[in-house]
């Protein structure tokens, strides 16, 4: 049978032996209602479930969620009953080693955009540095090696363009790496 469950709770397992299967399953909501003192969230599954009785779990439900606001519906190709609704947060079932590597995988990620940080620094400070080159500094008009011509002044204009170019495709790809690694 399938089945299209809307919910705004996790339905969870009740104790004794009277569910023969349990699925677990993603949500997604589906709407949204903004109230001045809160808001209410629904949410959509769409699972297939075997004959006799299951028990859907949903483990993407906010944790603040408050367990008397939870409401089911649901919507089968076939006969469908909706025996009880538990509410638990799942974290709380998380492993003490689980929740240690997650911090540190956070520590991880966050040392890493404070490196990609310093970095994007950089490359903009060199930015900066070509840019108020090529304006502030004067050009000669000679050298040691008598005047300057319209070919030295060509050749140094696209060194500090080609250097532009460079910094600046720097920062872009700087840009894009920290964009992935925040996400």
């Amino acid at each position: 049978m399938r089945a299209t469950l809307t919910a705004m709770a996790l339905i969870g397992p009740l104790s004794g032996p009277a569910f023969a299967a349990e699925i677990v399953s993603p949500s997604m909501i589906d709407r949204v209602t903004v109230y001045p003192d809160g808001a209410t969230v629904g949410r959509q599954v769409e699972v297939a479930l075997p004959a006799g009785d299951t028990t859907v779990v949903l483990r993407d439900i906010s944790p603040s969620l408050d367990p008397a606001s939870i409401r089911v519906e649901g919507v089968a190709e076939g006969r469908l009953s909706i025996g009880a609704i538990d509410a638990k947060l799942v974290d709380s079932q998380q492993r003490p080693e689980d929740r240690v590597a997650a911090q540190k995988r956070y520590q991880e990620l966050k040392d890493q955009l404070d490196a990609l940080d310093g970095r994007l620094e950089s490359a903009e400070t060199r930015r900066q540095f070509i840019e108020r080159y090529a304006k502030e500094v004067p050009f000669q008009t000679k050298t040691e090696n008598g005047p300057v011509t319209s070919l030295d002044w060509k050749a140094a204009g696209l060194d500090i363009l080609k250097e532009l170019d460079s910094v600046r495709a720097d920062l872009q790809k700087l840009r894009i790496e920290r964009r992935t690694l925040a996400e």
